[in-house]
């Protein structure tokens, strides 16, 4: 884990004479049948860029000033565009949210000088989400990552009319369209499970790294398209 923590934040900490600082934030991702993969969060006050610790790999860039992200893929040399808009389906009426405090077993160590808690998130009686989440670490950083999930928030939700109700997920619903976020506007995350198997484990995170001002810029000369049009 060390060894390949290193590898991501070298490109970082080289970084040529435009530098910007930034937040970093590193995951492990792992998913059912995938092997686990990186995923680094790079935040400044305008930007939040997720990639997978390559710098000339694909990435996703959120614009937290116009709400705008766009998916970057440089073999189609394309940027598809996802614009902000409101959430504007009711919940269903049989989609009964609620929140549950769970103690962590055993005696929880610091993260970042703070002692982290654990929070579920249910559905009736289904869990959807059970995160470990550090309050007050990193708030910038979480809040943009919590916007972003707003705008897909909206993406997520205009889909709802076009999903019969029997195949409609209410986890699916209320962790991507009703509750966006939910687990990084408590605290920064250090371990999260998902409904359909998705787990986030924390590797890393930093403070005010300086980082190369061309990570948060668009190639030029690549077709763009708008997501949410194509639907």
């Amino acid at each position: 884990m060390k060894r390949v923590l290193a590898v991501l934040l070298f490109p970082l900490l080289s970084a040529a004479a435009e530098a910007t600082p930034a937040s970093v934030l590193v995951y492990e991702m792992a998913e059912p049948g995938v092997d686990g993969y990186p995923a680094r969060y790079l935040v400044t006050a305008d930007y939040l860029r997720l990639d997978d610790g390559q710098d000339a790999g694909n990435y996703v860039l959120y614009d937290r000033r116009t709400r705008i992200i766009y998916n970057v893929v440089h073999a189609d040399r394309t940027i598809g565009e996802i614009h902000w808009r409101a959430v504007e389906q009711p919940m269903p009426q049989g989609l009964r949210i609620k929140e549950e405090a769970v103690t962590l077993g055993g005696e929880a160590p610091n993260v970042g000088g703070r002692t982290p808690f654990r929070r579920q998130l249910y559905v009736g009686e289904r869990l959807c989400l059970d995160a470990v989440v550090v309050p007050e670490l990193m708030p910038d950083a979480r809040a943009a990552m919590a916007a972003m999930q707003d705008v897909m928030a909206g993406e997520h939700a205009a889909m709802i009319p076009h999903i019969p109700a029997d195949m409609q997920d209410h986890c699916d619903l209320a962790v991507n369209v009703y509750k966006p976020g939910w687990a990084a506007r408590l605290g920064l995350p250090v371990e999260q499970r998902e409904f359909n198997g998705r787990r986030w484990s924390l590797v890393d995170f930093r403070a005010e790294v300086e980082t190369a001002t061309g990570l948060f810029t668009l190639p030029v000369d690549y077709r763009r398209f708008n997501i949410s049009e194509m639907k």
